[in-house]
């Protein structure tokens, strides 16, 4: 993955990996990116990559419904939304920054959620080190009740 933008396609894909497709096809996909180290001994649907960056998917019914992009804060990969790479991203970027502004992010005390097109960016207080992209409908994303 050196040197690699995904770009993430709301409510359908970052990079290369899809949303909805079976939990076989996001292992294979997984396994033919650059850089790729394996997965977790304790967790299929977790993998590792060289540079330290690693991969989680969630799947319901048969289903990837949820991907989850963790950042190392060494690797020159970033994953970007509307052209604005997002790792390392602080509180005021993600506040301001004009391309992001049709996202409609907000602000829940541990990094940025859009609900409407269901994206998480956590930030654990030196930037975004996290991306969340999922299906409509996903819990993460559910006003509470």
């Amino acid at each position: 993955m050196s040197g690699t933008n995904w770009e993430v396609e709301p409510l359908r894909a970052v990079g290369p990996l899809e949303l909805g497709v079976a939990p076989e096809a996001m292992r294979a996909k997984l396994e033919a990116v650059a850089g790729f180290d394996g997965f977790s001994s304790h967790a299929q649907n977790f993998a590792q990559f060289e540079d330290g960056r690693s991969v989680q998917f969630f799947v319901a019914e048969g289903a990837v419904e949820a991907i989850e992009v963790w950042y190392p804060g060494t690797s020159a990969d970033q994953v970007t939304l509307n052209g604005v790479a997002l790792f390392g991203l602080d509180r005021e970027a993600v506040a301001w920054e004009p391309r992001l502004a049709d996202i409609s992010f907000t602000w829940d005390g541990g990094g940025w959620v859009s609900r409407a097109h269901s994206i998480g960016l956590t930030d654990e207080g030196a930037g975004v080190v996290a991306v969340l992209v999922a299906v409509d409908g996903y819990y993460d994303f559910l006003d509470e009740l």
